[in-house]
């Protein structure tokens, strides 16, 4: 008869498909996250895998954060804005109104 191998093999899947697994969140943390899925559109399970995405990015990959410049320019900037002056300064400001 002919020449018989016998091959042995082993299958291994490497494909993980999800891991389900408990988180234990505080309530109004779990609310506020309830919220945002909401608002956004996507499911828990979304919101909270882009978070540990996020969270787990080297910092200069990170989405930086901007704030806006509130700062208001004086003629000397070595000079200190009177006490006086502070109610004007933050009534001209977008948002603030000190009466």
């Amino acid at each position: 008869m002919g020449d018989v191998r016998e091959y042995n093999t082993t299958h291994i899947d490497l494909r993980v498909a999800h891991m389900k697994t408990t988180i234990e969140l505080s309530d109004a943390l779990f609310e506020q996250a309830k919220r945002a899925a909401h608002d956004q559109g996507v499911s828990m399970r979304s919101l909270i895998e882009r978070g540990l995405r996020m969270a787990m990015m080297p910092a200069e990959a990170k989405p930086k954060s901007t704030w806006p410049d509130l700062s208001f320019k004086t003629s000397d900037p070595g000079v200190l804005v009177p006490p006086d002056q502070w109610r004007d300064i933050a009534n001209e400001t977008p948002g603030w109104k000190v009466s």
